[in-house]
């Protein structure tokens, strides 16, 4: 199965990584998983009814299998989450 890499960028300011995967200029809704305030969360920005991209702190084996799924195009629905 061919894998084509979804976008991704890691940066790390202040003692704190975020590591960003997709590509979101803009979005209809962010559905967020954790606590933003804890730097422990991931932010998922759906555009269109499909997860565009996702932004983590605190969650990098997420973040890997996130970005494996984006590149796969293999993302579940949005409604698939709670959020």
């Amino acid at each position: 199965e061919a894998f084509t890499a979804a976008p991704f960028f890691l940066t790390q300011q202040f003692g704190n990584s975020l590591a960003y995967a997709g590509h979101a200029e803009r979005w209809d809704k962010i559905i967020y998983h954790g606590e933003v305030a804890q730097h422990d969360f991931l932010a998922v920005c759906v555009q269109a009814g499909r997860f565009a991209a996702v932004a983590g702190m605190g969650r990098d084996t997420a973040m890997m299998y996130i970005t494996e799924l984006l590149g796969k195009n293999k993302m579940p629905s949005p409604a698939s989450i709670s959020g």
